[in-house]
């Protein structure tokens, strides 16, 4: 048996079973994350991290040919290529960028920094979000998708999408204190 990052050693058995996973969705898998991240590059990363979690729970896709392996494969690239563009996102809002891009200083920096601060406490509040809530928060604040779609993206419907975000939106306005619980009737 084979050693694995230190968990459960891969048999003979799990390595083909990989190997025969990878030989038969590597093409959909590149396809999905490609669509999702529109960056080639970012799909075959978001692919290689997802061939990870395959392995981890390759107790789940014993049967490589069934539509519940496919879907779940498919799932696992998507919440995949959704962390990899929320990873990114976050990453593109360091205070630092702003400093060496700017070449005036003064006040345009400070309000600059402001603004990415609060981006910055927006991103962390989607990121505490439960996944459904934040998969469709992330597509809409970031990425400026419609609903359509992000239910396309999702593989989820427009009213579901539309609910998400809703809901997304008031448990990001009590994370960030905005709601004291009292509804408007």
């Amino acid at each position: 048996m084979l050693p694995f990052n230190g968990n459960a050693p891969i048999s003979e058995s799990d390595k083909r079973l990989v190997e025969s996973l990878y030989d038969k969705y590597h093409r959909l898998m590149l396809y999905v994350a490609n669509q999702m991240l529109g960056d080639y590059a970012m799909a075959e990363d978001a692919v290689s991290e997802s061939l990870i979690k395959m392995i981890r729970h390759r107790e789940k896709l014993r049967d490589v040919s069934s539509c519940q392996t496919k879907a779940y494969i498919i799932k696992i690239v998507k919440t995949t290529s959704l962390t990899l563009l929320t990873q990114k996102a976050l990453r593109s809002l360091e205070p630092d960028d702003l400093l060496e891009d700017s070449p005036e200083g003064g006040i345009n920096v400070l309000n600059d920094l402001v603004v990415q601060e609060g981006c910055h406490t927006i991103m962390k509040a989607v990121q505490s979000l439960h996944s459904t809530l934040k998969d469709v928060a992330y597509l809409s604040l970031v990425h400026e998708l419609k609903h359509d779609e992000i239910a396309h993206a999702l593989d989820i419907s427009v009213s579901a999408s539309k609910k998400r975000l809703s809901r997304a939106m008031r448990a990001i306005k009590k994370i960030l204190g905005g709601d004291n619980g009292v509804r408007n009737s």
